[in-house]
């Protein structure tokens, strides 16, 4: 079915290759992810390998349950990126991100990443919210990017960077 689809596709993503068993970096200080910015054009996202969901390009959104990963934006550019660390359903896999911080510093989040670990790393948060669930989000801002951690019962459960209209 996907051979048909990719046919009569007019979608750029049709020709990328399938994305696979790729180690995801994110670099703070470029603010991007595998060499693909904030602010870079969607085609730059050719670098992860092809999505798993049809019309990106259309849709604006392009998801890597394989990689725990999706990639927003708009007007062709891409504006956020959103890393599972824990599976949410049973066809994603739990992602694995290295943080690169601005010094160089780098940090593998995973589900077992403190938050201890985290604000060794990048300090203090501007701002923390808590939940009566014990679930936590600490949000910090680099530059232009919004960078949101939330933990669920003192676990890392989801990392998002962006532009702050988007995380």
């Amino acid at each position: 079915m996907r051979f048909l689809f990719d046919l009569f596709s007019n979608d750029a993503s049709k020709n990328w290759t399938k994305s696979g068993e790729t180690r995801l970096m994110f670099h703070l200080a470029a603010e991007s992810l595998n060499g693909a910015a904030i602010e870079d054009s969607f085609d730059k996202l050719s670098v992860l390998g092809r999505p798993a969901n049809r019309n990106p390009f259309e849709k604006h959104l392009f998801d890597y349950p394989d990689l725990g990963l999706v990639i927003g934006g708009e007007n062709n550019r891409v504006k956020y990126f959103s890393f599972a660390v824990q599976s949410f359903t049973k066809n994603s896999k739990p992602c694995e991100v290295t943080l690169v911080s601005e010094r160089g510093t780098q940090l593998l989040l995973t589900k077992d990443t403190k938050f201890s670990e985290l604000e060794s790393v990048l300090g203090k948060p501007f701002e923390q919210k808590k939940s009566v669930d014990d679930e936590a989000e600490y949000h910090y801002k680099y530059k232009r990017l919004i960078l949101v951690f939330e933990f669920d019962e003192d676990r890392l459960a989801l990392f998002e960077a962006g532009l702050e209209d988007y995380v």
